[in-house]
């Protein structure tokens, strides 16, 4: 039975009414972590280049590993005689028409290009 002048809350009035609880009292203070968002893995640099470039590893923390790295641009990659990175890519010369590089790739949550 509702009461009169008493709003119906739910499940989110009861969740808001508990977090403005703890808040209100010393779970809340000026120096309280709510949340901390995890930064990831840190990149440890292995050298001022890319090192290898078909080992899926950034090996000079710029966020671009492999064939997707400048650095690689011409470079033998694929572990595969005669493939090399152009484009972004590994493959062999001349299968591709030329091709610009792929500028601002990113990986997204599940590893594909976005």
């Amino acid at each position: 039975m509702r009461h009169p002048g008493v709003a119906r809350t739910g499940l989110v009035g009861t969740w808001l009414g508990a977090v403005l609880a703890l808040c209100l009292g010393a779970a809340c203070s000026d120096n309280a972590v709510v949340a901390q968002r995890d930064a990831g893995p840190v990149c440890t640099p292995r050298g001022a280049t890319e090192l290898a470039c078909s080992d899926s590893v950034d090996d000079d923390c710029d966020g671009q590993i492999d064939c997707l790295d400048p650095d690689c641009a011409g470079l033998a990659c694929g572990g595969v005689d005669g493939f090399q990175c152009m484009a972004g890519g590994c493959a062999r010369p001349g299968d591709l028409p030329p091709l610009p590089p792929i500028d601002d790739a990113r990986r997204g949550a599940r590893g594909r290009l976005q």
